[in-house]
């Protein structure tokens, strides 16, 4: 775990990881003490699609928010989460205890809305909401337990159209706006602790919901079923709730726990193959709002991770976003799940792998490899440019199973608009992880190269952003204190 402290001064000055922990990666390196050599070029000039950054999602923004010292508000911040979804627990009992009731400012778990503060807040940070509507109310059950199904479906259905007109407004108003589009039925529904009815009231439920919403409210996407692996018989429930309403559903909706990243995307691709099979969505989309590997040694879930995020890239069309479950620490059984704990530290094989793509955004760039001294294992790499071009960024692992040390060169080709930017690397390396380099690139410049000697192992994000808007680092800095109180000033 980091401490505290350290974050602290990571957050005081920008990055602060020193040079020296990197000695020799930059620069001229003898043939001998690498066993390969590899060209990668990015084209800046040469888009190829559109980077899905919803895939970097994170749940449980409302427990950080109200649990968490404000410090961990910061550590956030730098996985600069716009672009990423952000599940909403949205309670039908909080926001309509009685017949007739709607409380807006009571509708989420966790934070007060009034005036829709906490909306608002999540929107103003970039993030698209993803409403969970969950559970029962009172007055729709008969003993007053919330995993009941509703007694009057459609009575629940209009509470949800609520929830969604109060913030897009009704569907036939020309004044209409999409600001909530994506919504999750229920909760986990093949668990009994969260539906004690049958699949089939859940099915019927979803149809009844699903219309009702489709009717009042253009564009907004209904998922479902939102459900767990923990239950037996996992596939064949999904298979019939997609043989049941399958032509209501927008997205299929499940979660992901102690998956392998072969068993990751044969799922995707199960799911992906079955639903344009049996429906008339030939291009079916998915979203996985919870997904956690438990792996307690943090190199071991680095690794890991990464290789699930770049995995997750290869089915950036079918994937409408991926929710790493929690940001926020939370403990269940043996295990601690999160990014994030109360005093700003981070837990490190889940923050790092989130901070290292914290600069892709926007298109995806074309990029071309090459070996002239042979092949040089495994690799992945993603390089992308901000819609509206003036930050590039390039993304480059080497797993564990390459072998021997590989001297790289990124060559960019830069795009002719004139603009100073700033260049920084990040590494990943065992106990290295921060920016290691950072230098400017001049306007003029057509070209921009850099070299480094990688590991098995490895990982860097490369990025050149607007000098005007850049925070350049601090490198090499040290300090007799122990401590640097956050926004304070070192002597």
């Amino acid at each position: 775990m980091v401490k505290a402290s350290d974050v602290r001064a990571i957050l005081t000055a920008v990055l602060m990881i020193g040079l020296v922990a990197v000695a020799g990666l930059r620069g001229t390196i003898p043939a001998a003490t690498a066993t390969h050599y590899r060209e990668i070029t990015v084209d800046t000039n040469t888009a190829t699609g559109a980077f899905n950054r919803a895939l970097f999602s994170v749940t449980g923004y409302a427990q950080l928010k109200v649990s968490a010292q404000p410090i961990a508000q910061d550590t956030y911040a730098m996985l600069h989460p716009a672009g990423t979804q952000q599940r909403i627990e949205t309670m039908i009992d909080q926001t309509s205890p009685e017949p007739g009731t709607f409380y807006p400012d009571r509708m989420f778990r966790f934070v007060d809305n009034t005036d829709d503060a906490y909306f608002r807040e999540v929107t103003g940070k970039g993030m698209e909401p993803v409403l969970l509507l969950a559970y029962n109310t009172p007055w729709l059950t008969r003993t007053g337990a919330l995993n009941e199904p509703p007694t009057d479906p459609q009575a629940w259905a209009d509470i949800a159209s609520k929830v969604i007109e109060h913030y897009n407004g009704d569907g036939s108003d020309p004044n209409y706006k999409l600001r909530v589009k994506y919504v999750e039925i229920w909760n986990e529904p093949n668990l009994d602790q969260f539906w004690s009815g049958t699949d089939e009231q859940y099915f019927e439920l979803f149809r009844v919901v699903a219309r009702t919403i489709h009717a009042r409210f253009p564009g907004v996407m209904v998922g479902g079923p939102v459900y767990s692996p923990g239950a037996p018989g996992y596939y064949e429930y999904g298979q019939r709730f997609v043989d049941a309403v399958g032509e209501e559903m927008d997205f299929f909706v499940y979660h992901s726990y102690g998956d392998s990243v072969a068993k990751i995307r044969s799922d995707i691709e199960l799911w992906r193959d079955y639903i344009a099979s049996h429906t008339s969505h030939h291009h079916p989309k998915l979203m996985a709002t919870e997904s956690e590997q438990f792996i307690t040694d943090d190199a071991a879930k680095l690794q890991y991770m990464l290789d699930r995020q770049f995995a997750l890239l290869d089915y950036a069309d079918t994937l409408l976003g991926w929710h790493q479950f929690t940001l926020y620490e939370y403990r269940e059984g043996w295990y601690t799940f999160g990014l994030i704990h109360g005093d700003g530290s981070v837990f490190p094989g889940n923050y790092w792998p989130y901070w290292l793509f914290r600069d892709a955004s926007g298109r995806t760039l074309r990029v071309t490899a090459s070996s002239p001294s042979g092949g040089a294992g495994p690799e992945h790499y993603v390089a992308t440019r901000s819609e509206d071009g003036r930050k590039i960024n390039l993304v480059y692992w080497r797993p564990q199973s390459a072998s021997g040390d590989q001297v790289t060169r990124f060559s960019f080709v830069l795009p002719r608009d004139g603009v100073r930017r700033v260049f920084t690397a990040s590494l990943l390396l065992g106990d290295t992880q921060g920016v290691v380099d950072a230098e400017v690139v001049e306007g003029t410049a057509r070209r921009f190269n850099y070299t480094l000697r990688l590991p098995p192992g490895a990982a860097v994000s490369l990025t050149l952003d607007d000098a005007a808007r850049a925070l350049t680092p601090w490198l090499g800095l040290t300090s007799t204190t122990g401590e640097v109180p956050l926004h304070g000033t070192f002597e």
